[in-house]
């Protein structure tokens, strides 16, 4: 390596070691959003586990990424979309559908279709969520 080499980088770019460093670096309003969406998951697939990946908040079921989560200016990031949703879910999600991801409002944040597209997402992912 010589002087000019650009400094190494961090495996995945992480900026944040974990999901709860990454929550903590937000303003305390964005946090209780972000807590909420991570209980939401949870209730609805018990066993996600969490990770940071590519600087992102990702769940993950044993090992395999299903559901990342990016805070923008306005709104929560969820991505990718569920390939194998019901009609009632597609229906459900059709407002909030935008660049093969969920845009969701951080002011009345709709947890419980956030758990539904969690568990889809866990399911096609190849684990039983309880929904």
């Amino acid at each position: 390596m010589s002087l000019t080499d650009p400094p190494a980088r961090a495996a995945d770019t992480d900026l944040h070691a974990t999901v709860d460093d990454y929550v903590g670096s937000h303003p305390a309003r964005l946090q209780i959003e972000l807590q909420e969406l991570r209980r939401a998951v949870h209730a609805a697939v018990p066993i996600a586990g969490e990770r940071m990946r590519r600087g992102l908040p990702t769940f993950t079921m044993d090992g395999t990424d299903f559901l990342s989560v990016e805070v923008r200016t306005d709104h929560l990031r969820l991505a990718p979309l569920p390939r194998r949703a019901t009609a009632e879910l597609a229906e459900d999600m059709a407002p909030y559908v935008k660049d093969g991801g969920l845009e969701v409002p951080l002011v009345r944040t709709p947890y419980a279709l956030v758990g539904r597209v969690a568990a889809t997402l866990s399911s096609e992912a190849g684990a039983t969520p309880l929904h």
